[in-house]
C-alpha cells in the first residue's frame, strides 16, 4: 500500500480486527480465561480470540466478529476480488481496548489467508470455534503488553464502531488515513520481543506487576497499622 499525496494506493491488502483483551490468546488459563472487550458477545461468553494465537501444525487460525454482517467484504480489501471467496497475502492486524482508555495494536498475521465465510470448526480448538482467517506460525507476532504501545484512532476516521476496518471505502477507493501507514510501519519495523517465541516475556511483566501490587498493598498495610497503633 503506497502513499501518493496522502492518499494510499492499493498495493498492499490489509485488514483490521478488534478482538477481546487478553494476553496469550493461547485458551483459557488462570488469570487470562477469556477475551475481555471486543464486542457484546464477550459479556456473557468466551469469544472465539481466545483462540487466535494457538498453534496448531505450524499454522495459527484467527477469529473476529464483523459487526453488521456474518461475512467479510473482500472487495474492500482488493478490489478485484469482486466475486472470490478467500484472499492470501493480506496482513491481518489485531486491535485491542486497554483498560485505562484507547485501543492499540496486539499482534498480527502476515501473508495471511482471509476468508469470506467462517469457517465453522478450527483445527486445534475445541469444537464449535472458528476461523476467518489463518497463517503460517512464522509470519506471526503477539506482542507483549509492554509493546502494545501504539494506538489507533475510533471513530470517524478510524476503525469506527464496527470490529473490523477495511483499507478501502465503500466506492473502492483508498482511505485517506495516516494512521493506517502509521500501523504498516510499526509492523514492517518490529524487532522487539514476542510471547510466540518468547512466552516468558509477557510472563515475567505479569509477574512484576503483581509483586509490586502484593508490595504496595503489604505498604498500605502497614501505613494503617502504624496509624492504628499511634
Amino acid at each position: 500500500m503506497a502513499r501518493a499525496n496522502g492518499v494510499y494506493t492499493q498495493q498492499r491488502r490489509i485488514l483490521f480486527a478488534r478482538v477481546g483483551r487478553m494476553h496469550f490468546y493461547n485458551g483459557p488459563v488462570p488469570g487470562d480465561e477469556r477475551p475481555v472487550g471486543g464486542g457484546s458477545h464477550n459479556k456473557s461468553k468466551t469469544g472465539h480470540e481466545v483462540y487466535n494465537f494457538r498453534e496448531t501444525n505450524t499454522r495459527l487460525f484467527g477469529y473476529f466478529q464483523p459487526t453488521r454482517s456474518s461475512h467479510i467484504n473482500l472487495k474492500r480489501i482488493d478490489s478485484i476480488a469482486a466475486a472470490a471467496k478467500k484472499l492470501n497475502r493480506v496482513l491481518v492486524v489485531s486491535v485491542a481496548r486497554r483498560p485505562e482508555g484507547g485501543q492499540v495494536i496486539v499482534g498480527w498475521y502476515k501473508d495471511a489467508e482471509v476468508l469470506r465465510k467462517k469457517v465453522q470448526h478450527s483445527p486445534g480448538k475445541p469444537r464449535g470455534y472458528g476461523h476467518y482467517c489463518w497463517a503460517k506460525r512464522r509470519n506471526c507476532v503477539l506482542l507483549p503488553d509492554e509493546n502494545r504501545s501504539l494506538e489507533i484512532p475510533s471513530g470517524k476516521g478510524g476503525m469506527g464502531q464496527s470490529n473490523i476496518c477495511y483499507p478501502l471505502a465503500a466506492n473502492g477507493k483508498p482511505k485517506p488515513a495516516n494512521w493506517i501507514q502509521q500501523a504498516l510501519q510499526f509492523v514492517d519495523d518490529y524487532q522487539a520481543s514476542d510471547i510466540l517465541v518468547s512466552p516468558e516475556a509477557d510472563a515475567e511483566t505479569e509477574s512484576a506487576a503483581a509483586a509490586e501490587k502484593a508490595l504496595e498493598q503489604q505498604q498500605g498495610n502497614y501505613r494503617v497499622s502504624d496509624i492504628a497503633f499511634a
